[in-house]
């Protein structure tokens, strides 16, 4: 089993793996670094696997590339233990080339995690379908928390939240708001018009048993409608939605949800 290690400041990581993909080299490369650690997987030159700081494949070994500081070891002869990229180096450099543009944009739509999202007050429900993923994202933007602090309580890597709010912030779902003065004074409970509309598209969706399962979850959520916060109004309907057991009737409670939403957030 060949073993080699190195400084990252004396050799570049992009020279290293240029210098094993000629080699048709077999084994893993590994890094240490400030801001996490990670390997490349090769099986005859070919990178197949690799992993950083939480993420796997193509966003871990750009991650790896962008690396100027740390030190490596290559072990030869160490397998994948799953395959995560599959494109031959020559496609590769042209994915990585997209992945680097994509997370450009990412970074020009949410560039820190002081960054305030809200739903947009003009959203068109008729066409979005959401999975529950998004649900729970949405259930913690209240236009008063910022990415970072949605992040903490998602329990979420910023990185992977910021991608995911990206592509909601381009289709138009998110809006950023203006932190200040104004944006912390908004009234922090929902107000009646907002538990008769959700009490009315409930019934629509469970009938009889709407309120049944409303009392059950507010009391699980310790909370109740007459002081219901405002920041929670989301997470309400998320909960609710996942108790109503037929799918058409879910979206729809979602969608309708989602509009009324976008007016109190």
């Amino acid at each position: 089993m060949d073993i080699f290690s190195g400084s990252l400041e004396k050799i570049k990581i992009g020279e290293l793996i240029g210098i094993l993909h000629m080699g048709k080299q077999t084994g893993l490369l590994s890094v240490v670094a400030a801001s996490g650690e990670g390997g490349v997987y090769f099986t005859n030159g070919e990178i197949v696997h690799a992993h950083f700081a939480g993420n796997e494949g193509l966003d871990a070994l750009v991650d790896i590339l962008d690396l100027n500081a740390g030190s490596y070891t290559f072990v030869a002869g160490e397998s994948a233990p799953r395959a995560t990229i599959e494109s031959p180096m020559a496609r590769l450099k042209e994915e990585m080339k997209r992945l680097r543009s994509a997370r450009a944009k990412v970074l020009e739509l949410i560039p820190s995690k002081e960054v305030v999202l809200k739903l947009s007050d003009t959203l068109d429900t008729k066409e979005i379908k959401l999975d529950r993923e998004t649900w729970r994202i949405l259930a913690h933007l209240d236009g008063v928390s910022n990415v970072g602090q949605v992040g903490e309580r998602l329990n979420m890597s910023f990185t992977d939240l910021r991608r995911r709010l990206s592509r909601l912030v381009e289709s138009g779902m998110l809006v950023s708001v203006e932190v200040g003065p104004a944006s912390r004074t908004q009234p922090s409970s929902i107000n009646g018009d907002f538990i008769s509309a959700l009490r009315g598209f409930l019934t629509d969706a469970l009938g009889p048993m709407a309120e049944v399962v409303l009392e059950d979850v507010l009391e699980e959520m310790g909370e109740s409608l007459d002081a219901l916060p405002r920041s929670r109004a989301a997470e309400l309907v998320e909960v609710l939605a996942a108790e109503i057991p037929r799918d058409e009737k879910r979206l729809a409670f979602q969608k309708a949800m989602l509009d009324l939403l976008s007016r109190v957030s």
